[in-house]
């Protein structure tokens, strides 16, 4: 039965009109009564959409599909309409007038590179706190794999793996209607959503807060902050708990039915998804500036770059597990930025284009420069023409800045070339260097610029460099320079330059100014390089490159990284070695650790080389002239960085990802990881299956402390249709026992796949005053739906298909299911002067992303111009019928 309210205002407009209010409904056989005539027909609905079956319409079929257990079977490929409200609306004649909806949950298969879109039909860009929804995708085990929870009107996942999935759309403030399509083109760069699609190793209960500057020294009330509060970046501990508001209550808030059955299903994923509640929460507060989870990155990660495989240098320095703690991307998303003082980089390197800050020409010497002029703002490498064949006299370039700036931070993990040490650094690239050499004048130049201090560009960089790092040096001693690199250094500069290649103990500089980092090269051996400077003034060693073939890849073994072809200064890449190599491999290894812990300092770095937490000891015991205080190891260093922003480190405590796992006949392996998230080398001594039919084995990449990846595999031989559990032990020499929950289920599921829309009515109206004349129920019977409409006067009317989900009145808003009859030869009118029978009307749901679109309420026809528009059809014929 068509609702009485909604059609309460045709009603009185209809006692003005003249007109009957009699409001059939659909399919009924009513006859017409005197001098009025019926319209009836069949509604088509569109290709490929369904509805949320738990929406605010109360003439809708309802069945709940707010949580993980009771989620809404749909088709791939579906663009469906819903409705979610964080509270109970208070509206009366509201599904949820008194109960919230705040979880809408559908199972569906998605293939890689999908893209789910969540459009918000209601939200308000005036107010974070109004209306706003957010997407997440789980598997089916309920591991969290991705969200996206900005304060825009458009969530965006896309998918990286094919299979199953839950996908959850959570209201975190206010009510919407929203249109999920879960097989969306990409609209990607038009929005800038906070999206966690990492999720799989956020540490939960933790956020990485950066207050504002007039908060940042007061005492912060959220929780104790785990650093000094004279610093900027805390890392705050939450509790999970505690319901998120804007003024961090501490009283525990109520769960909701989809958090309770996550709670139990999955433990880790709930604590999550209440971590990432709470830092979005946080991000609202005034008094923070960035919020950002912390995260545990994956197991030994290495890139697909395409010669990363002769890179052999950077397993040598630990660089696949430090890069499982982090690639470099600062957590609060500020660019680490290295300054490359050096012949310059050659800016169209497709290794290093998109690496690139903003840079500066220091070479006064248009002679030294062969660019044709002095100082300028272009630091690109025209080529330095210094090395010269002893028999040919031909002159070919170095591309040293080049090659040590693709050291640094060369783009990674993209099929291209050659990786960096730090995946998320920039580089500011500044030229000092060209065919005579580097002049110190020069130098104190572009060091002054890469620090803020004044310079003879007589500009300063719109962001400071983090670390400067300079494969550069000779023999001669200067106070002025040990002054300036003391300013530098003053301003938390971290300095880092190549100790020589002249195989002696004589002081080199500036490695051997004061708190200047003096870097020696190793071989492939992990050992003194033959060239490499040694003495007092060595600080830590890392590889360099040698002559000679010592680890057996077939390869040279000297440092691969970024160069250009002679002539066409095309990109390419080449083999180098020298302690020039050695030393960008330590300014990246810092990089990496500024991107875990902003606030690193110089005197942050010496203590750290002091206390051997930086290194592997080798040669002497201690600090030695020839290594200095060991061999960089990068995960040492980044577990270093965590420590400084944790404080200190928790227990050896040993998890598995996931830590339950959902089998079944057609998925009957899964793959689990075994982590240490504490401090300590806790090692795994044995592991079981408590069952017969499941079996536990150890991946080829397991550590020294059989930490890493186990396979699970079922048996159903002679099992039958069922579910089944199990649980798999894992144990350690620490106390206690680690155990992943399996659960088996045997047999195809019963799984129903709905193709519904939500109730559908039926309105007739005349254009010419902007009323609903009357309007019905939709009928749905053995799949068809129709309608029929009685008691209509002879005239002229549109007629109209909508849902109405969020139970406001307002009918073809975004996000609702709508159709307009169209009929071009007729201006999308109906001439009634008779019945009119099989009147089929074609429904689709609007998007939010058009520029126009027409609202039907029980009253009035309204056309609005802003950015929203219903579907290409719809559009058409609004604008035929009302323009």
């Amino acid at each position: 039965m068509f609702k009485i309210f909604k059609f309460l205002m045709a009603c009185i407009l209809a006692v003005t009109l003249l007109m009957s209010c009699s409001g059939g409904s659909g399919g009924s056989d009513e006859q017409p009564e005197l001098g009025t005539f019926s319209l009836s027909g069949t509604v088509t609905i569109g290709n490929s959409i369904d509805t949320d079956s738990d929406n605010n319409d109360l003439s809708s079929e309802y069945a709940d599909n707010s949580t993980l257990l009771l989620a809404q079977n749909v088709a791939n490929a579906t663009v469906i309409n819903g409705f979610v409200t964080k509270v109970a609306t208070n509206n009366l004649g509201d599904r949820f007038e008194s109960v919230n909806d705040e979880f809408d949950v559908y199972r569906l298969l998605l293939g890689a590179d999908q893209l789910l879109r969540l459009e918000i039909a209601d939200f308000n860009a005036s107010d974070d706190q109004e209306n706003d929804i957010d997407l997440g995708l789980f598997d089916l085990s309920g591991n969290i794999i991705a969200t996206s929870e900005s304060f825009t009107n458009i969530e965006e996942i896309t998918i990286s793996t094919a299979g199953e999935y839950f996908v959850v759309v959570r209201a975190f403030a206010g009510s919407s209607k929203y249109l999920l399509n879960t097989s969306a083109p990409s609209i990607s760069s038009q929005f800038a959503p906070m999206r966690n699609n990492n999720v799989e190793f956020l540490i939960p209960n933790q956020a990485i807060v950066e207050y504002m500057p007039e908060v940042q020294t007061q005492a912060r009330s959220f929780s104790a902050a785990s650093v000094d509060t004279a610093s900027s970046i805390v890392l705050e501990q939450l509790d999970s708990n505690v319901g998120a508001s804007l003024s961090i209550s501490s009283t525990k808030r109520v769960l909701s039915n989809f958090e309770q059955g996550l709670k139990t299903l999955n433990l880790a994923s709930f604590e999550k998804i209440q971590t990432l509640e709470r830092i979005k929460t946080l991000s609202l507060l005034e008094t923070t500036k960035h919020v950002s989870p912390n995260y545990m990155r994956q197991v030994k990660r290495v890139p697909n770059d395409e010669f990363y495989e002769r890179q052999w240098h950077y397993g040598a320095m630990n660089l696949p597990a430090a890069w499982d703690v982090t690639t470099g991307f600062s957590a609060l998303g500020n660019d680490v930025v290295v300054a490359v003082v050096d012949s310059g980089v050659v800016l169209d390197h497709e290794d290093l284009r998109d690496k690139l800050v903003t840079g500066y020409d220091f070479i006064s010497s248009s002679e030294n420069a062969l660019d044709g002029d002095g100082i300028d703002d272009n630091p690109d490498d025209p080529g330095d023409k210094s090395i010269e064949d002893e028999l040919t006299g031909v002159r070919t370039s170095s591309w040293h800045g080049t090659h040590v700036a693709g050291t640094v931070a060369a783009s990674s993990d993209n099929n291209i070339g050659v990786a960096g040490v730090s995946w998320g650094a920039k580089i500011m690239p500044l030229r000092v260097c060209g065919q005579q050499g580097c002049s110190l004048y020069d130098t104190l130049q572009a060091i002054s610029y890469a620090a803020g201090l004044p310079n003879d560009s007589g500009t300063i960089p719109s962001q400071t460099a983090d670390i400067i790092n300079l494969s550069l040096g000779g023999f001669g001693y200067s106070a002025v320079a040990e002054g300036v690199y003391q300013q530098v250094i003053e301003q938390g500069l971290i300095v880092v330059a190549s100790a020589g290649n002249d195989n002696l103990s004589t002081l080199n500089y500036p490695a051997s100014y004061p708190g200047v980092i003096s870097v020696s090269a190793l071989n492939a051996a992990s050992e003194k390089a033959s060239y490499s400077s040694f003495g007092a003034q060595i600080d830590i060693a890392a590889p360099g490159g040698d002559s000679g073939e010592l680890n057996g890849d077939g390869f040279p073994d000297f440092v691969l990284s970024a160069v250009a072809t002679e002539d066409e200064r095309a990109p390419r890449y080449g083999y180098q070695a020298g302690t020039s190599m050695a030393s960008p491999h330590v300014a990246g290894m810092f990089a990496l650790m500024k991107a875990i812990y902003p606030s690193l300092t110089p005197s942050d770095v010496d203590a750290l080389l002091q206390s051997g937490e930086l290194t592997v000891d080798i040669g002497d015991a201690g600090r030695d002239d020839l290594y200095g205080y060991g061999g960089a190891d990068a995960l040492l260093a980044v577990q270093a960085a965590q420590r400084l922003a944790l404080g200190n480190l928790p227990d050896p405590t040993i998890v598995a990802l996931p830590e339950r796992l959902v089998l079944d006949s057609n998925i009957s392996s899964a793959t689990i990881v075994l982590r240490n998230i504490g401090g300590g080398t806790p090692i795994i001594t044995d592991f079981s299956a408590n069952v017969s039919w499941l079996s536990v084995a150890a991946s080829d990449d397991i550590d020294s402390q059989n930490l890493g990846s186990y396979q699970i595999v079922a048996d159903l031989t002679g099992l039958a249709d069922g579910e089944y559990s199990a649980i798999v032990s894992f144990n350690s020499d620490i106390p206690g026992t680690t155990e992943v929950f399996v659960m088996m289920n045997v047999g195809e599921p019963d799984v129903q796949v709905s193709r519904e829309v939500s109730q559908l009515y039926a309105l007739v109206v005349n254009p010419d005053t902007a009323t609903v004349v009357e309007g019905v129920e939709v009928s749905l019977s053995d799949g068809v739906y129709s309608y029929r409409v009685t008691d209509i006067a002879a005239g002229s009317y549109a007629v109209v298909i909508s849902t109405d989900v969020d139970n406001n009145n307002i009918y073809c808003e975004p996000a609702e299911a709508c159709g307009i009859y169209a009929d071009p030869s007729s201006n999308n009118i109906v001439s009634l002067n008779d019945s009119l029978e099989s009147l089929d009307i074609l429904v689709e749901i609007s998007s939010i992303l058009n520029t126009n679109r027409v609202i039907f309420n029980s009253g009035q026809i309204q056309i609005s111009d802003n950015e929203s528009l219903s579907n290409d059809v719809i559009t058409k014929n609004i604008g035929e019928l009302f323009k």
